[in-house]
């Protein structure tokens, strides 16, 4: 094995054990902003869907709540492709988060979360990730693992 291979090879490793998604949040949303968020959410669900990617409840089984108080997700615990649950509240509960996802497939759904809540509420909410964070995910909307 090359050195470059093995270098890539480690890189993959470290990234995929424990890939996460940050966020710092500094008061609540508003109604208005709230339901552009819900939106958000369910329109990345349904795309995450038409790519293969299996969306559930925050324990991996049940379907995903997307309501006018929360979103609670995570990927497919039959499969084994669920890590931690995404969760977030109309109302601010913590001014700092992060759901590890383990750049498994429904990473794609929390990164665009994310960042289409930045573009709702750019003063009052900033996201990161350990890679890029991007629309589509580390995985860019890919179902594979």
């Amino acid at each position: 094995m090359k050195i470059s291979q093995l270098r890539q090879l480690i890189k993959e490793e470290l990234l995929t054990e424990g890939y996460t998604n940050y966020w710092e949040q500094s008061e609540d949303f508003t109604s208005s902003e709230w339901s552009k968020i819900v939106r958000v959410a369910k329109a990345a669900i349904k795309k995450a869907e038409k790519q293969g990617i299996v969306i559930r409840d925050g324990w991996g089984k049940g379907k995903p709540v997307v309501n006018n108080k929360e979103i609670s997700l995570n990927g497919d615990a039959e499969n084994n492709l669920d890590h931690e649950t995404f969760y977030i509240t109309k109302k601010l509960k913590d001014d700092w988060s992060f759901t590890k996802t383990a750049r498994k497939p429904y990473d794609a759904v929390v990164a665009t979360i994310l960042l289409g809540i930045k573009k709702i509420a750019p003063k009052k909410f900033k996201p990161s990730a350990d890679g890029s964070l991007r629309v589509g995910g580390i995985n860019k909307w890919s179902n594979e693992y």
